[in-house]
């Protein structure tokens, strides 16, 4: 079809294009106004005599082009050079570790278009001056026409030389090792050394994030020390809150607290200088007794039960209270030892009865909510209902999440993939058959080349964990391992032969797979006995993704952790689509 524009549309158009350009042109230049009057926002900041000295900048008037170097006047008339320093957000990350800082700030040296105008309230990200003090120096300085009049201390216990006879920490990345690439996570290595009685290993941070690093490191190490001297028993309770670790079988991993909002909040009381001895004390107990007893989150949900992970984080015994909210089931309980990840199992509510009238039908919720009570706290949990009804035009996975991280689970943020690495799944049912299409998005420069030779990257892998490395995804359909399962799985790389870890090919089953720049594309056409039925009429199924460029595993419908790859089970039941497959009896043979 052509389609034709009049003289008058067109001058129309040319106008509205123009306005358009200007109001753009505009809005640009207002944005790009240079920064003014440039200072610090705290002028008692803490100062390590001879040491690193980190402060947040503001001003007047908000913008960009902030200089790379501000000097500074010593009132024994000195200057000294502070370098102008940008904590950004990293909202992209290819690879997830269980101890990665939640903050997630980079730190670099400030940019010209870096832009303070544009920052949200709140945020640690932003401007910063980062210098050195010189050995001897304990006086005031000035930047510009401000004054600075500095809270000094000398440097801590922890920031001691390391001891040649004594062991290393190794850098990781581990579970039970703190993040070795967040220079604000560095204090935490120096405080695990200290209870260990090793050295910190020597992390590879460029200048900029060695003085954030070890000033961070001198503001909890002093404020520990001088709680040390007066509770030593309080402050021990500290070190082991903020280094805890628990075991999953041989595994150990970190259980430390890792929300920012509770770290900050104890990091206020321990250098605070406007409280009494008593009352900081006073603070840090309750701020222990505030700390969350019971770690947990959700590794599978079916039809009919829940499965969910617990650590206990104190020295007692928790016997947690699990009653499903708008039932009237008995509550179950558990028992969860002290440090030791624990598999609890929760049955599902029972379906109420349709009652006395035959026009009745039974009560559904859109999620079903259980409420768990341990150690006089209570916490909800929200599932999904039994199963999914897979009607036109078909059903959508959930989005394939990232391992979960100790810092998802305290600040109960979920994980999020980038759009250029997300994985979509959807099932459908096309020409008779039902099929499931997976967009497998990667950046552009993880693209496989033309020009290489064809490959079998699964070739010499001899289990699906071991899956890694390698551009695919996985389909896995029926029960998880741990309860004989599953029938199938399937791992299909985006370029070379496909394997089965489980199940076996079938003459009906077809993989179609389609390469472009920045995502592949794969349908899968199932064979019908895979679709059969194992927990009434429902049937389960689950995937994975894994990248070439890194040892990430990304799971669907349930996210997992580093060391537990689970994707759990999405129940879907298949009837009511009007023309589905006649089934095999559920308890028939899978083979031939």
């Amino acid at each position: 079809m052509t389609l034709f524009i009049s003289a008058r549309e067109k001058l129309f158009l040319i106008v509205i294009a123009k306005q358009f350009a200007l109001c753009f042109f505009f809005t640009t230049m207002a944005s790009a106004q240079p920064v003014r009057d440039i200072h610090v926002m705290n002028t008692n900041p803490i100062a390590v005599r001879g040491g690193p000295l980190l402060m947040s900048l503001t001003s007047t008037q908000p913008g960009d082009h902030w200089p790379s170097v501000l000097h500074l006047t010593l009132d024994d008339n000195r200057t000294i050079e502070g370098h102008v320093i940008w904590m950004q957000r990293i909202t992209d990350s290819a690879q997830v570790h269980w101890t990665d800082d939640p903050r997630h700030l980079l730190v670099r040296s400030v940019r010209p278009d870096d832009d303070s105008s544009a920052l949200v309230l709140g945020v640690q990200a932003g401007p910063y001056l980062a210098l050195r003090l010189p050995i001897g120096f304990e006086g005031d300085l000035r930047l510009t026409q401000q004054v600075i009049t500095p809270r000094w201390i000398d440097p801590p216990s922890t920031m001691g030389t390391s001891d040649p006879s004594l062991p290393t920490l190794p850098a990781g990345p581990a579970p039970d090792l703190p993040d070795a690439q967040s220079p604000l996570e560095f204090w935490r290595w120096t405080l695990m050394a200290q209870r260990l009685g090793v050295n910190h290993p020597d992390l590879h941070f460029t200048d900029l994030e060695t003085i954030v690093a070890q000033y961070y490191a001198a503001l909890w190490g002093w404020g520990l020390d001088r709680l040390h001297h007066t509770e030593p028993m309080l402050a021990n309770q500290c070190i082991l809150a903020l280094t805890q670790v628990g075991r999953d079988r041989k595994r150990p991993f970190a259980i430390w607290e890792a929300d920012p909002r509770r770290l900050n909040e104890l990091l206020g009381i321990l250098i605070g200088e406007s409280l009494r001895l008593a009352q900081r004390d006073e603070q840090v107990r309750n701020w222990l007794e505030q700390r969350e007893p019971l770690l947990m989150w959700t590794e599978a949900e079916d039809p009919l039960k829940v499965r969910m992970v617990m650590v206990n984080r104190t020295r007692e015994t928790i016997i947690p209270r699990f009653t499903w909210i708008h039932t009237r089931d008995i509550p179950s309980v558990a028992q969860i030892e002290s440090g030791v990840l624990t598999q609890v199992r929760i049955d599902r509510a029972e379906t109420p009865d349709a009652g006395p009238l035959r026009t009745a039908q039974p009560i559904r919720f859109d999620s079903h909510i259980l409420l768990i009570e341990a150690d006089q706290r209570q916490y909800r949990m929200d599932f999904t209902p039994e199963s999914i009804e897979v009607r036109p035009p078909g059903v959508a996975f959930p989005l394939f999440h990232p391992p979960l991280t100790l810092g998802d689970i305290q600040t109960r943020i979920a994980p999020s993939m980038s759009a250029d690495r997300m994985t979509m799944v959807q099932l459908r049912r096309l020409d008779h058959r039902w099929e499931l299409f997976f967009e497998c998005r990667r950046p552009l420069e993880s693209a496989p080349s033309r020009l290489a030779p064809p490959s079998s990257p699964l070739a010499t892998i001899a289990k699906l964990d071991e899956v890694r490395h390698v551009e695919s995804i996985t389909l896995l359909i029926g029960p998880e391992a741990d309860e004989q399962g599953p029938f199938v799985a399937l791992t299909i790389p985006e370029i070379g032969p496909w394997k089965f870890f489980a199940g076996a090919t079938d003459d009906t089953m077809e993989i179609h797979r389609r390469t472009w720049g920045d995502r592949w594309y794969c349908r899968v056409v199932l064979p019908d006995r895979w679709l059969i039925p194992t927990q009434g009429p429902m049937t389960l199924l689950g995937a994975r993704r894994s990248h070439a460029r890194t040892d990430q595993i990304e799971t669907s419908p349930r996210a997992g952790t580093s060391w537990r790859i689970n994707s759990g089970r999405m129940a879907v039941d298949l009837s009511p689509w009007t023309d589905e497959p006649e089934f095999e009896n559920a308890s028939g043979s899978f083979d031939d």
